[in-house]
């Protein structure tokens, strides 16, 4: 079975499952938080998008640097399996994982090759497609963020 580490970290603590595998670990590092949004829609929402890469790059930062989660984690998710969360929490700072905002383009081209590989992404799936990077300038400019690299 192939689990995301949240849900193979619940199965593991669960007595349920272990982990065998972590593709991190094999298969290099690949964009995991992304955010979707209509390209026609990007100017019109580019003042939201940059708050909230602005917010997401903060948390990257200070989990990567070893900020304790556990409040944060009680607060947002009070009947979550607190264990489990700290534990998937602490595996990606780790792993290189959230290196950053920036969804950078060798790891997004490997996913990409996997995926179309499998049959699951047609040809148009490449970064100049799929990814706009044009509100992390917005980041820069304002001097956000640890992980930020323009």
């Amino acid at each position: 079975m192939v689990a995301d580490p949240m849900t193979a970290t619940i199965l593991k603590l669960g007595g349920d499952g272990y982990m065998s595998c972590h593709l991190a670990d094999v298969g290099g590092v690949m964009p995991n938080s992304v955010y979707y949004v209509q390209r026609e829609r990007l100017e019109e929402l580019r003042g939201p998008i940059s708050a909230l890469l602005a917010g997401v790059e903060e948390a990257m930062g200070e989990l990567t640097a070893g900020a304790d989660p556990d409040a944060v984690l009680a607060a947002e998710w009070p009947d979550g399996p607190a264990g489990a969360l700290a534990e998937a929490a602490a595996y990606l700072a780790g792993n290189g994982t959230w290196p950053g905002v920036r969804i950078e383009r060798a790891g997004c081209e490997r996913w990409f090759a996997i995926l179309r590989e499998r049959g699951l992404a047609g040809p148009a799936a490449t970064y100049e497609n799929l990814v706009d990077s044009d509100a992390l300038t917005d980041l820069a400019a304002a001097g956000a963020g640890g992980g930020f690299q323009s």
